[in-house]
């Protein structure tokens, strides 16, 4: 076991092992992210999202190849998958977040 008042190879006790609640002040740690990489994350988490259930509904269905070789979903169901895969970002984002995703919200459901 580690003695807790000793030496770490020669340099300073990397940590104390203590029950007691420790009474020193302690840093917060805050992680900020700019707003160009939060979205970034978002619209992955998005298209990830988007491409399973795209996925799940083209085994379900069993939907084969167009004449471009694409396997493409019912415009209508295509849609409420967008949209499912939408709700699920705003489900896992926090609500202070919300409105930068709306903004980008038409950008990522339109079809490129």
């Amino acid at each position: 076991m580690y003695n807790q008042d000793s030496d770490f190879k020669g340099g300073e006790v990397p940590f104390r092992l203590s029950a007691e609640p420790d009474s020193t002040p302690r840093k917060t740690v805050t992680m900020e992210l700019s707003d160009k990489y939060l979205l970034s994350i978002a619209h992955a988490l998005y298209s990830t999202r988007l491409h399973v259930l795209t996925l799940t509904e083209v085994v379900r269905l069993k939907v084969t190849p167009d004449e471009d070789g694409l396997l493409r979903l019912p415009p209508e169901l295509d849609e409420e998958m967008k949209n499912q895969a939408f709700d699920f970002l705003l489900a896992m984002f926090p609500v202070e977040v919300h409105p930068s995703l709306l903004a980008e919200r038409a950008k990522w459901t339109t079809q490129q």
